[in-house]
């Protein structure tokens, strides 16, 4: 058995995650907590993180736990060895991981007024060990300090450079290489598959037939990339602000930010690039109109993941905006009007998506024997209600359609009209399928990604262009 003691830090360590990072974000959605960051920011970072936790719950329970890590520290634990779990984090939160753990011996953190990082953990540990006297698992340059007066170092997740940096100081007892987040694991959490919903950007343009005027087709192409990068950093900030409840997810728990791939602090800063750069190209290259529009998309966005989600049909009605607002952006974008008849049928016809998604969740509550969707404030017993509704305005995408086509400024825009009849078809036919898969529980949790994994749905955007460019003139 080792008689020196084996001190293990918490952030990046021994959890995947930062917890002052997470405390933050639990924070900021209580605008009262937001204004009052700065002030306890003044008297130290210890205080800091004490404030944070005395108004935020944070689920210790969920926090993804390093398994490497944590598998050699049971291993020293059964041969006897004494452990001693040493984090900046706040006590209140280190004393929980323990508490979970069951491994500790001893718990040393940060206390409200001393911030126990770097240099003050290295005296900290001399004082209590005396130089030599521990060993010390750490992940990061600021532990070097603490490696120069320690017996032997555990080099976490910190790659081969700090390694060489750790070994200069004292011997290395065993090193855990975590690789960096993958380019897969990124395009997973800017969530790039959804850009797919931009191309209604285009929309406009189309319906226009005007894809031969090159500087209307660029314009709306800058505006489905601002929307590009607009949208994968609303999903970043949706996703860090989500992270207890995805933790808690059958499926979304795999998600990078998480499953602790990527780090909070990581998707800050990558969120925060991603906005600069919209904003960025926006103000430069796009008319004012979108300027605005977009800066209401972006808007309802935010409300939508943090407040409007949570209340019952206001939801799904917001969901089919966002749609909509996709389409009247690309309107302001080229420069070319949007017509009322695609504003109503794109409304109807994302309502019943919206509704659609909501009918696969409380499908799955059913399935679980829950009663409710959390933070969602739907019941199962709501479900033939919603089916109902989703199926009616899905048809009523299909009527609007119907409408318009006998509408006379129609032949303005097309030489045989009457071939428009067919889209009418293909469209209920469409509907009519999603809503077969829902009930079958063979439909994704969102519809949209359902149907760009689908090959029948891509055949019918195929039919509906041909359908559209035989009624054109010839």
């Amino acid at each position: 058995m080792d008689e020196i003691p084996l001190c293990v830090d918490l952030d990046g360590t021994l959890i995947l995650t930062d917890t002052l990072a997470e405390s933050l974000l639990l924070a900021i959605t209580d605008a009262r907590n937001f204004f009052k960051i700065p002030f306890w920011l003044l008297r130290g970072r210890a205080n800091l993180k004490h404030q944070l936790l005395e108004r935020v719950t944070l689920n210790v329970s969920k926090l993804p736990i390093n398994k490497p890590v944590l598998e050699y520290l049971k291993l020293q634990h059964d041969a006897g060895r004494r452990l001693v779990l040493v984090t900046a984090a706040d006590i209140q939160i280190a004393r929980e991981v323990a508490l979970r753990l069951d491994l500790f011996d001893e718990v040393i953190a940060s206390d409200g007024v001393n911030n126990l990082a770097g240099r003050q953990k290295a005296e900290k540990l001399e004082k209590r060990f005396g130089k030599g006297g521990f060993d010390y698992a750490g992940n990061e340059n600021r532990d070097l300090a603490i490696w120069a007066i320690a017996r032997r170092a555990i080099v976490v997740s910190g790659g081969p450079a700090l390694t060489e940096k750790a070994a200069k100081l004292c011997e290395i007892e065993k090193s855990f290489i975590t690789p960096p987040p993958t380019l897969r694991e990124w395009i997973k959490a800017l969530r790039v598959h959804q850009w797919t919903k931009n191309l209604l950007l285009f929309i406009p343009l189309l319906g226009a037939h005007a894809w031969g005027d090159f500087g209307k087709l660029a314009a709306s192409m800058l505006a489905f990339i601002v929307f590009c990068l607009g949208a994968s950093s609303a999903y970043i900030l949706n996703d860090l602000f989500d992270l207890e409840s995805d933790r808690l997810h059958v499926s979304k728990h795999r998600r990078p930010f998480a499953s602790g791939r990527i780090s909070p602090v990581s998707g800050m800063v990558a969120g925060s690039v991603l906005c600069s750069l919209a904003v960025g190209l926006m103000v430069l290259t796009l008319p004012w109109r979108f300027c605005a529009v977009f800066t209401g998309y972006y808007i309802l966005t935010v409300l939508y993941s943090h407040v409007l989600k949570r209340i019952v049909l206001v939801d799904v009605f917001l969901l089919a905006l966002l749609y909509c607002i996709r389409i009247f952006a690309g309107g302001d974008a080229a420069t070319v009007p949007v017509s009322s008849w695609l504003l109503a049928f794109s409304l109807f016809l994302f309502l019943s998506l919206a509704l659609a998604k909501r009918f696969t969740e409380l499908r799955s509550m059913l399935s679980a024997n829950a009663v409710n969707i959390k933070r969602r404030g739907y019941q199962v017993v709501d479900l033939e209600l919603v089916s109902t509704m989703g199926v009616a305005s899905g048809y009523i995408a299909a009527l609007v359609l119907a409408f318009y086509i006998n509408n006379p400024t129609v032949t303005m825009l097309y030489s045989h009209p009457g071939t428009l009849w067919a889209a009418c078809v293909v469209i209920l036919y469409w509907i009519s399928r999603i809503w077969l898969f829902a009930h079958r529980g063979q439909l994704h949790d969102d519809p949209v990604v359902f149907a760009i994994k689908d090959r029948q749905s891509w055949l019918v955007a195929l039919i509906l262009v041909l359908i559209a460019i035989s009624a054109m003139p010839r």
